[in-house]
């Protein structure tokens, strides 16, 4: 990072360490921020003037922001910079700990310190900035003593973190406080993960193990046939967005590579698999349409963008970021390679997520999907010996053939027209939208033809079998 760009950073933060200008104002600061300074050419430290607050598109204003997020409304934050060497930069921020209740009484607060090393020279806002250099053999609290600062008297309430982009070692072994302790490739800090590359990869792993587990656990309340509704699944399964979308206001931009985002669409799919009651071999672009879920990456964004456009003052309502998240959401199901024949009954998004009625279960999933009791899907999966219709009036037996055409079912798709008039692919979801009663007509119209229609074709299948093992045994 050059000096002219650390200047502008210190000048930004200084700004949103005084809370911003809009929550307390400077008399009421006192001197915390005032004695910021910038680094010169020599790496001494210049006095500069507080500047308004920017985006957080650098790697020092999002670690900012993430200490200032989380405790602007508790005890200040100390911190101290001090050069280690001729490259390395050592940072000690000294911050009220407590554990679950941020609000316990002050007695009940214990100190902890976290100690941050970089091999780039970055700047930190600080109530006083003191930098003194220090020889490279000695350890770190050295540099703590000299500061009225120490380490908590446990060493495991101590981190060292090496924030570099090199491809280095990343564990490296010190000393702090006489005791051995070793830099780590991640550290937890106000809940995010942190990693020596400040990418947030390690904040993703983390929240997609973690909220994998929380998926699992509640899938297991939730059967196919029997189960809660969609609207208590989507509840139960809220837990899943709350556990990934933890600081996504600081980190979304890490989404925008495939592969990261890859991780969480990974844990949303399988939660949206059971709030539909959707086979497991759903693709996930289908399964979130069926089941009214928005990408998780785009609701990250969302949140991000509120929270920009917050703090330039610009006052946007929670219905406008959502209608923009819809078109964009819309886009990418228009463009997308797999649920077409999803895309085919349900082309539009916006209706079918902002529809005021109407939930779909284990057989209308079916109709909707394309996955289930099908002979194309089963020969697929292998588990049939062809696809062509049991009754024996296509060679294809596809989610179309069953619903729209097949002869058998004439008397189920009859008494569903007489209540919601003539369907095919293209008017059976607008028709359903319409009024409740109609949703109903081709939901009881679904459950029934697939009831039926898993009999014969298990009766079948049990057949096929059978032949198979005589064949064998002839043989």
């Amino acid at each position: 990072m050059s000096v002219e760009n650390l200047n502008r950073v210190c000048q930004r933060q200084s700004k949103l360490w005084r809370g911003g200008g809009d929550r307390c104002s400077a008399s009421g600061t006192g001197d915390r921020g005032s004695n910021l300074g910038s680094v010169d050419e020599r790496g001494q430290t210049q006095s500069t003037q507080a500047a308004e607050p920017a985006t957080p598109s650098t790697i020092v204003e999002r670690l900012a922001f993430a200490i200032v997020r989380q405790r602007e409304q508790q005890s200040h934050v100390t911190s101290r910079r001090r050069r280690v060497g001729s490259g390395d930069t050592v940072v000690v921020a000294s911050l009220p700990m407590c554990s679950g209740n941020y609000r316990m009484r002050e007695k009940q607060r214990k100190h902890a310190v976290c100690t941050v090393f970089t091999s780039r020279a970055w700047a930190v806002p600080c109530l006083k900035w003191r930098p003194m250099p220090i020889s490279n053999e000695s350890t770190t609290n050295v540099g703590l003593m000299s500061l009225c600062l120490h380490v908590a008297d446990q060493t495991e309430k101590t981190e060292l973190l090496l924030l570099t982009r090199s491809h280095i070692p990343l564990e490296v072994p010190l000393q702090v406080c006489g005791r051995p302790k070793s830099t780590q490739r991640s550290a937890k800090y106000l809940g995010l993960q942190l990693d020596c590359r400040l990418n947030y990869w390690a904040q993703i792993q983390h929240a997609a193990k973690k909220a994998s587990r929380a998926t699992a656990s509640l899938a297991r309340l939730m059967a196919n046939i029997g189960g809660p509704t969609q609207s208590k699944r989507r509840l139960l399964l809220t837990i899943t967005n709350t556990i990934l979308l933890y600081g996504c206001e600081v980190w979304a931009e890490a989404l925008e590579a495939d592969s990261r985002r890859k991780v969480y669409a990974s844990v949303q799919r399988t939660a949206a698999l059971r709030i539909a009651s959707a086979y497991r071999t759903v693709s996930e672009a289908a399964v979130l349409v069926i089941s009214s879920c928005i990408p998780i990456d785009l609701l990250a964004f969302e949140r991000r963008k509120r929270w920009v456009e917050k703090r330039e003052g610009r006052v946007s309502t929670l219905r406008e970021a959502r209608q923009h998240t819809i078109q964009q959401w819309q886009e990418r199901w228009r463009t997308a390679t797999t649920g077409r024949w999803t895309f085919r009954l349900i082309p539009n998004v916006k209706s079918w997520t902002e529809r005021g009625h109407g939930e779909v279960n284990y057989y209308l999933t079916q109709l909707l999907s394309g996955h289930g009791y099908f002979r194309k899907y089963l020969f697929r999966a292998g588990k049939t010996e062809g696809c062509g219709c049991i009754y024996g009036d296509a060679d294809i037996d596809d989610a179309e053939h069953t619903f729209f055409c097949c002869q058998k079912w004439n008397d189920y798709r009859r008494t569903a027209e007489n209540i919601i008039g003539p369907i095919e692919p293209e008017n059976i979801v607008e028709k359903m939208l319409q009024r409740k009663e109609s949703w109903g007509a081709v939901k009881t119209f679904a459950g029934n033809v697939l009831l039926e229609k898993k009999r014969d074709l298990d009766a079948i299948i049990l057949e096929e079998r059978r032949m198979a093992q005589v064949e064998v045994q002839q043989q």
